[in-house]
This record gives structure tokens, sequence and C-alpha cells, in this order.
């Protein structure tokens, strides 16, 4: 249902709590509900409620305050809007740390210090449920898809300036 919650890992009391939906107007890009592996770095707990709003959110990890929300622009017309099932993962592609996550629409990437939307590839996704979280290594981000795409994606992350943009070196 998007409900969050941290809970102290001696007493089991709940510290702080998040609803996806009404805090962040989360949206899932299917029926089945959200399901994710949030992700912690350093201070920062960083979630997807997959509204265009909040596609992304950072949250300090010990009291849940926002740190950002990111919002994304339109991300093509392939796939649902809203989260998927994939779970963020870091890349430094470019010399920039930035939270690559596959979504409803794709894969998405934004900057890690403020949520600032870099790029996407609408290719990969599907309407049913996009599942696979990308694996990232040195500027390379390999994303895949499935119910009835089928797609796989090589991309390359290319800096221009202060900007980024991923080159599909490969889709099958």
């Amino acid at each position: 249902n998007g409900e969050l919650a941290c809970v102290g890992t001696e007493s089991g009391n709940v510290l702080w709590t998040k609803s996806f939906t009404k805090d962040f107007g989360g949206k899932m890009m299917s029926g089945w509900g959200f399901s994710e592996s949030p992700l912690v770095d350093g201070d920062r707990l960083i979630v997807t409620p997959g509204s265009n709003d909040a596609m992304l959110v950072a949250l300090d990890k010990k009291t849940g305050d926002v740190i950002w929300k990111s919002a994304v622009p339109k991300l093509g017309d392939k796939g649902n809007d809203g989260a998927a099932y994939s779970s963020v993962v870091i890349s430094n592609a470019g010399g920039v740390k930035q939270y690559v996550q596959l979504v409803g629409k794709g894969i998405v990437s934004v900057r890690a210090d403020d949520g600032k939307f870099l790029w996407n590839y609408n290719k990969i996704t599907n309407g049913t449920a996009a599942i696979p979280t990308p694996i990232v290594r040195d500027d390379y981000v390999f994303c895949s898809s499935g119910y009835g795409d089928g797609g796989a994606a090589l991309l390359k992350i290319v800096k221009t300036g202060d900007d980024l943009r991923a080159d599909e070196v490969w889709y099958k």
C-alpha cells in the first residue's frame, strides 16, 4: 500500500512513517501495489513513490524528514506512469553521483545531491510490470524488461558540459 515505517532496532517501536500516496501523491504502474527495496545511502533513505512531482524522494533516515523530491518531465510513450518494482541503485557515471531507477516509463536518473532529473530511457519498459533492477558499472547502465517487451539494453552515460545523456550502445 506504499506505507513506509522506520522502527527502532532495540524497541521495535515505530519512529516515523510516510505514505507514498498521501504524502507524495504516489502511484504504481500496475494494480499490484508498491514493492521495492529502499536504498540507504549515508544519512539518507531513497524511495520511489512514483508521482511526477516525487518520482524519487530522499528522506532523512533517522527522522523521515524530506530532504528532496525529484520531479520528472514526460518520460515517453512506452509503459505506464508511476513507480515499478525495481530498486534504486547508485551510479557515478559521467563523474556525477546519481540514483538510477526503473520506473513505469523506463529508466530514470536523478542527481544524488538534490534530486534534479538528469536523464531517462523509455525503450525499456512494458505495460504490465517493470521489475529488473538496473546494473551499473563505470559509465554504463544495463537494463532489461519483460512481459512482451523482452528487451535488454546497454546504455553509456555521457557528460556534455553540465548535462548527462544516455546513449544506447545496444538494444536486443
